[in-house]
């Protein structure tokens, strides 16, 4: 009647070292594993390798397999059709030939400024090779070159029901930069054929904040420490009245508003978060503070 915790040893194809994974239970004694990332450290900075692989452990049979996408059961058949005898005798023959090493697929995604994300995914041999082997097939055919799939993401949110898999969101980061996603992919994991994407989001269309703005605006605070005492100074005369604060003009948009007196917003928002408060906090803030008094204006 006691809980006993036991060190396994599984065989066949582990995934790669990774965090921020995420798991499920899948159908058939299986539990299944997606994404996460691994971080490299140089001397001073650190990058992840973001992975959107996935991998199932048989419980049953202590044993790792790779996932791998079958692709649609009719463009099956065209790759298969007139050579199909032989062709499956040549893949048993080079697949016992296959060594387990993983092998490293990168690409790269350009936002609209011009940031240019380098996703590295790491997957086992076999996968890669019958990747390769049957992108060629799928060109002459022009059929499974438009296959799609999650990007790779850390944290994902992970559901199972009826033998389909669930993914949603997770994280995904470039540098300093960090995104949360928000989109839904959906996966038969009987039929492994394809992902269907039920809410789409394009990376290349997202807005980065850059960090460069806020080291910027980081000097330009400490070199005006000064000035801000005495601003704070002014604003704790009244107690913060709403006189005191940038009055909204007719007819003018919230954004229009936000634009023109943002400054003005950081400074008070600087002044009651104090000095040690990160800047992307205190902008968060501060964004909040202007829109709760456009909103009560208006």
């Amino acid at each position: 009647d006691k809980w006993v915790w036991s060190r396994l040893n599984p065989s066949g194809v582990k995934p790669t070292p990774r965090s921020g994974f995420s798991v499920a239970t899948g159908p058939n004694n299986r539990s299944l594993l997606f994404g996460g990332v691994h971080d490299e450290e140089e001397e001073e900075t650190i990058e992840g390798d973001f992975f959107n692989d996935m991998y199932f452990y048989d419980i049953g049979k202590n044993r790792w397999f790779p996932g791998q996408l079958k692709g649609p059961k009719s463009e099956k058949k065209k790759r298969r059709r007139g050579r199909q005898a032989e062709a499956e005798g040549a893949r048993d023959e080079v697949e016992n030939q296959r060594p387990q090493g993983p092998v490293e697929i990168v690409k790269e995604v350009v936002t609209e400024d011009g940031t240019v994300m380098t996703i590295k995914q790491v997957i086992s041999a076999p996968a890669a090779e019958k990747e390769r082997s049957e992108s060629e097939e799928e060109e002459e055919d022009g059929a499974l070159g438009q296959q799609v799939e999650p990007c790779p993401r850390s944290n994902a949110m992970l559901a199972v029901k009826h033998g389909v898999l669930y993914v949603y969101g997770g994280m995904f980061e470039v540098g300093d930069r960090q995104f949360t996603l928000c989109d839904l992919y959906s996966i038969d994991l009987h039929k492994m054929e394809e992902w269907k994407v039920l809410v789409e989001m394009d990376p290349k269309a997202q807005e980065w904040l850059e960090e460069s703005e806020s080291d910027d605006e980081d000097d330009d605070m400490e070199g005006a420490e000064g000035g801000e005492e005495e601003s704070s100074e002014e604003e704790s005369e009244d107690d913060g009245g709403e006189e005191q604060h940038p009055a909204v003009e007719p007819e003018e948009k919230h954004t229009d508003y936000l634009s023109r007196t943002e400054q003005y917003w950081i400074r008070l928002a600087r002044s009651n978060m104090g000095p040690d408060a990160k800047e992307k906090k205190v902008v968060k803030v501060a964004h909040a503070m202007a829109k709760t008094f456009y909103e009560d204006t208006v």
